[in-house]
């Protein structure tokens, strides 16, 4: 339980830090005796990803809109 509640503390679900994710794939693979191979071959599944492009209406780039978007943690060009 205790290497569990460790493995949460490197892997954040919400940034998606592929580094953070590679690591624990490593440690697992330690773990259980694995090799990369093996892996590949018996538990790993490539599932397709898509990406889409979705249009966003011009009210988002009026001044007033902008100067509230502004104070989200979002990121605006």
């Amino acid at each position: 339980m205790r290497r569990l509640q460790l493995f949460s503390k490197v892997v954040n679900e919400v940034v998606g830090d592929a580094m953070a994710d590679l690591l624990v794939v490593e440690l697992l693979l330690k773990w259980y005796d694995f090799s990369i191979e093996d892996w590949e071959r018996n538990l790993y599944l490539d599932a397709p990803s898509v990406q889409l492009k979705i249009p966003v209406s011009s009210w988002i780039t009026h001044p007033s809109v902008m100067m509230e978007l502004s104070h989200c943690s979002v990121y605006l060009p």
